[in-house]
């Protein structure tokens, strides 16, 4: 939910209609009611001091069945306004009454294909109804509907409607009149355990009748209470209504029904009974203060979990790789470690990436090297990151048996032929083999047994065939070959997040079919590596085939719901290196290199393999500037609160967070808050989705409890996103403030 109080609060002049187009959503009852009088007092004192009631669409005989309940209602028509003043005017109310009227659009509730069964609709009172109903449950605020308003009701929290009666159940009862009659009336049968029998005492009785749709099925968290004889629903109300706000519906028209008023005032009463308690209590929370504070970012580079430059074959603390090489596929060599995590040459890492052959894995068959695996997570943990893995098949060398080579138990169960694909190279074994998905993919599936969920293991490579398993051949794969590989991987990693080359349509697409996996490329910077290649002449990935591949293969979206990992062409100091000075270098420019850093960050990427081999000193400013961009980075930009709370109450707050990075945070982390003094410390954790904080603004307004046993006193007002089990905080923000403990401070409150 949105905010009007960081502009309102702080004195900033800005009209009410402005408003409303600037902040789509709202906040809770207490914040969002204090924020939308004080907006709407500028133009109208006379509403301080009303009990006033949203009407949908109005009429006489609505403010009638109100005001013979209570004499000071002030009726407040909602019908023809643009929905967002609708919605601002609604908090001016304490409740909510839906009245009778067209059909509701079947396509709102999934049965679009039965709109020739309906008569007149009107999509305009359909949208304001639906923002009405969501807005008023949101508050808890009490609603009441009436015919139309009961189906509307029903739809707006995941119900569906008959569409029409006669067809879908008979005429066994008439709903409504036939032409040149007024009334129709019909016996219904009450539930003697609703709230509906409670308030009327009527177990059955008669009704009128207007209208040829109802209720079919109840939407989650509501039930049926009344049925006419020919079992179409009459009413419907919580499942559990014990201290929850008023919400109610009945088919029939109360207001008109004079033939037995035991089923219209007794309803008019109770629903503004609730309200006025709602008013009351809204009341009491407009005495107080409401503080807002608000953030500006910081500029510091952040290491957080999931995002940034990897380590590779390394870990935080080690010796970036000399010149311009670097090393893969063996097993790690592991470095003297003196207790400082400061990498020389490149940024903190939160992310070791490991790549090692089938060979050192598995070196004897069905025997696996574990150990290989568990040290390595040991030391990221130690190190302050995750590990993620590529088991590739093999390597490019030419020699039978070298250390690049498939297992040697493998190799001599399948001869010395040291190629295999029909044109070029890439496959020291035949991926048709039935051997091969046998016994590779009877690895994958151990490797998820054992460390599928993992809390120290990042994500896993989706690496199936090819030279360092970059999945060259991909696309000649036949469809039984293709899906037992990836299937190895996608039913056996189902919390650990799975990762996959980009290599062709069929192979990306059923990857993608089997579970949300998101994508990575190993060339990253190839603006001409090769070509001056006579085969592919002036080819390169940046410009001829990733631009054109993430969308034809499928995975323009991918970043969405899984990340992207990207690895360098080359290395970073052989972008910079003079031509024919080394084997890859290519002596690019700061524009060349800033066209490669856009064209990522256009991909979403969330971290990036430079191959530790270390970063040019010129180049750092560019790389620091890289990787305030990758990944997420959240800012808090303004948070308000109210000045105290009791113990055992809510502290209702709004939030604006923006991602200021290219993509989302994956991995489940809690939002939470912190009351300290030096008497007490309480962690205070929310069910917020950061998962669905995207790039751009970011809403959350919602409420904390203070503990009951909570010592009365005043105390800082914290907040971190933090670990699911722990609690530690664990993700930075781009804010300054953060605490030795991780925890960025918001004020002081105080608990009576």
């Amino acid at each position: 939910m949105n905010s009007l109080s960081g502009i309102f609060l702080t004195g900033e002049q800005i009209s009410g209609e402005q408003r409303v187009l600037k902040y789509r959503k709202m906040s809770k009852k207490v914040l969002y009611l204090i924020l939308g009088i004080a907006v709407l007092t500028c133009a109208n004192t006379d509403i301080m001091g009303q009990f006033r009631i949203a009407v949908s669409k109005t009429s006489g005989y609505y403010e009638t069945f109100l005001k013979a309940a209570d004499q000071d209602v002030v009726v407040v028509n909602m019908y023809g306004m643009p929905v967002d003043s609708a919605l601002l005017m609604l908090s001016t109310c304490h409740g909510l009454l839906l009245t009778g009227g067209e059909d509701v659009n079947p396509a709102r509730y999934g049965k679009q294909n039965e709109l020739s069964k309906c008569e007149e609709i009107n999509d305009y009172r359909d949208s304001l109804e639906l923002a009405l109903i969501s807005r008023a449950v949101f508050l808890e605020m009490p609603v009441f509907g009436i015919c139309r308003g009961e189906q509307i009701l029903n739809v707006a929290l995941g119900g569906t409607l008959l569409t029409d009666i006669p067809t879908d159940a008979g005429t066994g009862v008439m709903h409504r009149c036939p032409p040149g009659s007024d009334d129709c009336l019909h016996s219904v049968s009450i539930a003697r355990q609703s709230e509906l029998y409670k308030i009327t005492g009527i177990g059955k009785g008669i009704v009128n009748s207007y209208h040829h749709q109802a209720v079919d099925n109840p939407a989650p968290g509501m039930k049926i209470t009344a049925l006419s004889d020919n079992g179409v629903a009459e009413a419907i109300e919580r499942e559990n209504p014990s201290g929850k706000s008023f919400l109610m519906g009945v088919q029939w028209h109360p207001e008109k029904l004079s033939q037995n008023p035991g089923l219209s005032k007794p309803l008019a009463v109770k629903f503004l009974a609730t309200a006025n308690e709602y008013r009351k209590s809204a009341s009491e929370a407009t005495a107080r203060k409401i503080l807002t504070v608000r953030f500006k970012d910081s500029d510091e580079v952040l290491t957080n979990p999931g995002m940034g430059f990897t380590t590779f074959q390394r870990f935080n603390g080690d010796k970036t790789n000399e010149g311009v090489g670097w090393t893969e596929g063996k097993p790690i060599e592991y470095q003297k470690f003196d207790g400082n995590l400061i990498i020389k040459d490149q940024p903190l890492s939160s992310i070791a990436y490991f790549r090692v052959y089938w060979k050192f894995l598995e070196p004897e068959m069905g025997k696996y090297n574990w150990e290989m695996i568990d040290k390595a997570l040991i030391t990221a943990h130690q190190r302050h990151q995750a590990l993620m893995l590529r088991i590739a098949p093999y390597g490019s060398g030419k020699t039978i048996n070298d250390e690049t080579d498939v297992p040697q138990w493998y190799r001599a169960m399948i001869g010395n032929k040291n190629e295999w694909l029909p044109e070029g190279e890439g496959w020291r074994a035949d991926a048709e083999d039935p051997r091969y998905t046998r016994y590779f993919c009877k690895l994958i599936t151990e490797l998820g047994k054992r460390y599928d969920g993992h809390p120290d293991f990042e994500s896993v490579d989706l690496s199936i065939v090819g030279f360092w398993g970059e999945g060259r051949g991909s696309e000649i794969l036949s469809d039984k070959t293709r899906e037992l590989l990836l299937r190895a991987y996608t039913d056996n990693f189902k919390k650990t997040p799975l990762v996959m080359l980009l290599t062709d349509r069929k192979t990306n697409e059923y990857g993608l079919s089997q579970q949300a996996v998101g994508w990575r490329v190993d060339c990253i910077g190839d603006l001409g590596f090769w070509a001056a290649d006579k085969k592919k002449p002036g080819w390169t990935h940046m410009y001829d085939f990733y631009p054109q591949a993430i969308i034809n293969f499928g995975m323009k979206d991918a970043w969405k719901k899984a990340p992207v990992s990207l690895e360098v062409c080359g290395t970073i100091k052989s972008w910079k290196g003079a031509p024919g000075s080394c084997e890859y270098c290519q002596g690019y420019t700061v524009d060349d290199v800033n066209y490669i850093i856009n064209e990522t960050l256009k991909w979403h990427i969330s971290s990036f393999n430079a191959k530790s081999s270390g970063v040019p000193e010129e180049w750092r400013p560019l790389i620091d500037n890289w990787l305030k961009k990758m990944g997420y980075r959240f800012v808090l930009r303004s948070f308000s609160y109210p000045e105290y709370a009791s113990r055992g109450e809510k502290i209702s707050f709004l939030s604006w967070w923006e991602n200021k990075g290219v993509a989302p945070i994956y991995k489940k982390f809690n939002l939470a808050f912190r009351l300290k003094n030096e008497k007490r410390s309480e962690i205070l954790v929310t069910d917020a989705d950061i998962n669905s904080w995207f790039p751009g603004d970011n809403l959350y307004d919602d409420a904390i409890f203070v503990p009951r046993d909570m010592p009365a006193g005043v105390y800082q007002l914290q907040t971190a996103i933090v670990d699911c089990q722990s609690h530690e905080p664990k993700v930075s923000l781009a804010i300054p403030g953060r605490d030795p403990d991780g925890w960025y401070p918001l004020g002081s409150i105080e608990i009576k």
